[in-house]
């Protein structure tokens, strides 16, 4: 929800109505599944073909799939190390939460902006 004073985004538990302007204190701080699922990479997924044994990979967005690697996210394992080994490096950066956008619903909170700061 919005402030209507200052316009600042603040969470509301929709199920407990507690809110906060801390989003350390709400879902959208914890990582969403796709980031802890190795078969997830952004807006791609990879599956198991019972009948070939092989992986084909399924786009969660568009609902697209192929057995091409390269045409996804998956193709990242492809690059050579260095530009693995700089990927790890910013991985092991602190955690930072991505701004949700006003309406955005994470578990059990949403997010809403205050009209005035956005």
């Amino acid at each position: 929800s919005a402030d209507p004073k200052t316009g600042k985004i603040y969470f509301v538990n929709t199920k407990t109505k507690k809110t906060t302007w801390k989003i350390e204190d709400t879902d959208f701080a914890k990582p969403t599944p796709s980031l802890n699922d190795p078969d997830v990479r952004g807006d791609w997924k990879r599956k198991l073909d019972a009948k070939s044994g092989k992986h084909y990979y399924v786009n969660t967005k568009t609902k697209a799939t192929t057995w091409n690697v390269k045409e996804t996210s998956f193709a990242e394992a492809d690059q050579p190390k260095a530009v693995n080994d700089q990927a790890r490096t910013e991985s092991a950066k602190p955690a930072t939460h991505p701004a949700p956008k006003a309406g955005e619903v994470r578990g059990d909170w949403k997010a809403s902006a205050d009209p005035k700061t956005g």
